[in-house]
């Protein structure tokens, strides 16, 4: 629950810290701007979970894969120009992108995380203002 709240603000500092195995490292997640599956695995997990939209995808695949005891890893001598929600924020209202945000990352916390109403909520709350405030 920690992690989901108030370790939030420290995960940008701290969160995506790699431990460098030569060319590669081993991370919680992928990053969905960017990602190569085994197929073979993501069949295994019943592939991408379609209950969400834009965002949590890649937590959702994380606790998938490591129910399963796969790992995800990082290739830490390429690198990607990613252009952050560009598309996005010339689409889609940010009100409702807000909306998408919450409900996926609620549904992360109740199917993936066994989260009960009020704990989501809160996790919800932190989730908002963080991106709100730290974008």
């Amino acid at each position: 629950f920690f992690d989901l709240t108030i370790g939030m603000l420290l995960y940008k500092k701290k969160g995506r810290q790699l431990a460098d195995q030569g060319g590669y490292g081993y991370v919680y997640r992928p990053q969905g701007c960017c990602m190569l599956c085994d197929l073979k695995k993501m069949e295994s997990i019943g592939f991408m979970d379609e209950h969400t939209f834009l965002y949590c995808e890649e937590i959702i695949l994380a606790e998938r894969l490591r129910k399963e005891n796969y790992r995800c890893a990082c290739c830490s001598e390429s690198s990607v120009v990613h252009n952050h929600s560009k598309t996005v924020n010339s689409t889609i209202k940010q009100k409702e992108i807000l909306k998408i945000k919450e409900e996926s990352f609620k549904y992360y916390l109740r199917e993936y995380r066994n989260y009960g109403m009020l704990m989501c909520q809160i996790a919800s709350w932190f989730d908002t203002w963080k991106w709100k405030l730290l974008g």
